[in-house]
């Protein structure tokens, strides 16, 4: 039986893909996350065997998925049982085809915009699926188009 302070695997599941902050705080790296490219996933796992339930992770976890409790009971007869994982698809850029984040954060942003009342949170999708390093190329302007002397004053 696995009772422990941090909550149920099914909360951690749903939520996790945004909480990168909560791998990152973890001191005694019971909360890991690795990238697979070989299968387009990013895969977390959560060892209880680990965890010295500092409360670090729900401090920082932005999405609220782990919550603190008074109880806790931990038994289990396989060291296996003491790990949690899941595996999340990872979106690949529109123009690039690189992977560089998580489908499901994609999908959890645009609902957000269309729970704020956002008519049109679809048509960002394609921006969303962007990756930093393109969109920051698509934004470039060439130096023969840029008039450096027009910010510059006469001088008297």
């Amino acid at each position: 039986m696995i009772k422990t302070s941090v909550v149920s695997q099914s909360r951690t599941r749903s939520s996790a893909s945004a909480a990168r902050p909560a791998f990152n705080a973890c001191p005694s790296n019971a909360l890991t996350v690795e990238t697979d490219l070989a299968t387009g996933e990013l895969a977390w796992e959560f060892n209880l065997g680990r965890c010295i339930f500092c409360g670090r992770c729900e401090e920082v976890c932005p999405t609220a998925a782990i919550k603190l409790s008074q109880e806790y009971e931990l038994a289990v007869w396989k060291k296996e049982d003491f790990l949690q994982q899941s595996r999340f698809v990872l979106c690949s850029c529109r123009v690039c085809n690189r992977p560089f984040a998580v489908q499901k954060e994609i999908d959890y942003a645009i609902a957000l915009l269309k729970h704020n009342g956002d008519s049109r949170a679809e048509n960002h999708r394609e921006s969303f699926e962007t990756c930093p390093e393109c969109k920051r190329q698509k934004c470039l302007v060439p130096s023969d188009r840029i008039e450096l002397t027009r910010h510059m004053k006469e001088a008297i």
